[in-house]
């Protein structure tokens, strides 16, 4: 029975991990570019100072600051039957991925000037 509970919390942990993952890549479409940079500047200070995100790492089981070698993607990739490459996903989710939303930020809404939801 206490294993069912464990992989429940497990389970909801990875639903609102992903969740905020999704907001985070849609960011650029709904809000403003200065929360964007700013959150994009904090996970890129997150990185560098634990090694990886914090969630993953405690979702994991890697605690705060322990790198695991798993991440949100590589999770809900293998409970779909994938077998990713978890270092190259890895690598893609924490260094290409970022400088992507930010480019994609500056060209929707500073060159195009798109409307977003939120401005401030």
């Amino acid at each position: 029975m206490k294993n069912k509970d464990i992989t429940t919390k497990e389970e909801i942990l990875a639903i609102g991990h992903i969740l905020l993952a999704f907001l985070a890549v849609t960011s650029p479409f709904w809000l403003d570019w200065k929360i964007v940079f700013l959150g994009l500047a904090l996970y890129g200070l997150q990185l560098v100072t634990f090694k990886g995100c914090i969630l993953t790492n405690i979702q994991f089981k890697g605690g705060i600051t322990k790198k695991t070698d798993g991440s949100i993607y590589t999770f809900w990739a293998e409970k779909l039957g994938f077998k990713p490459n978890r270092k190259k996903l890895n690598f893609v989710v924490d260094y290409l991925m970022t400088p992507a939303v930010l480019i994609i930020t500056i060209i929707w809404q500073l060159i195009l000037h798109m409307p977003i939801l939120l401005r401030i």
